[in-house]
């Protein structure tokens, strides 16, 4: 028996855009909306590249291309507003986009922290987006690296690991005040190759 409607099966994608609440905090509620109704407004935003894939890619690999916002089925033939419509909504992207970043600089201005994850010894206040709260569990860890990195840093200043003695780096306020101080690097009393390095001059040049 002969079939009264076009019975033709298609393979259907579905296009959804993410944005970047999804890439950062996974799926938002626009993605959800987006699936749910199947109204995507556009393929892409950069209207040279929509073009070339509506209009030579697809047509070339025998794929239909729906839009039903800006009311595109190129089963009807090819629209004659499509290549209108990509620019238009390239501009709307181009448009959007400087808002988006003019609003983050704002928020980031007014010291708003945005991030996948809080940064180590802090959590994420539930109260109050964009806000930081002291982890009292994994705070000791970075005030220790703190405090490593105190003691690090002199060693890593330290000429005596590339074989150099380094004398009258400090003296005493006066002969009646045994107070330390630093003595500027030009007063240094510096004799090279005293000893066997341990570490070369290029590594500790680097460092």
């Amino acid at each position: 028996m002969k079939q009264p409607y076009n019975t033709t099966i298609y393979n259907t994608a579905l296009y959804l855009r993410l944005s970047r609440d999804d890439e950062l905090q996974g799926e938002s509620g626009s993605i959800q909306t987006q699936r749910m109704m199947l109204r995507l407004s556009r393929l892409g935003r950069n209207y040279i590249l929509t073009g070339q894939y509506t209009e030579i890619y697809f047509p070339s690999k025998g794929v239909r291309y729906i839009a039903i916002n800006d009311n595109v089925d190129t089963i009807n033939g090819e629209s004659e507003l499509a290549p209108f419509l990509n620019i238009l909504n390239e501009m709307h992207a181009r448009q959007t986009s400087k808002k988006v970043k003019a609003a983050m600089h704002t928020r980031f201005a007014n010291g708003a922290h945005y991030g996948a994850y809080a940064p180590l010894g802090y959590v994420k206040d539930p109260d109050k987006k964009g806000h930081l709260l002291i982890d009292p569990e994994t705070r000791w860890i970075v005030e220790k690296i703190f405090d490593l990195a105190a003691q690090v840093k002199s060693i890593l200043k330290e000429e005596t690991y590339i074989g150099h003695s380094v004398h009258n780096k400090q003296s005493n306020i006066s002969f009646k005040n045994k107070k330390k101080v630093r003595k500027p690097q030009e007063e240094w009393y510096r004799v090279e190759n005293t000893h066997e390095a341990i570490i070369s001059e290029e590594v500790f040049q680097k460092v």
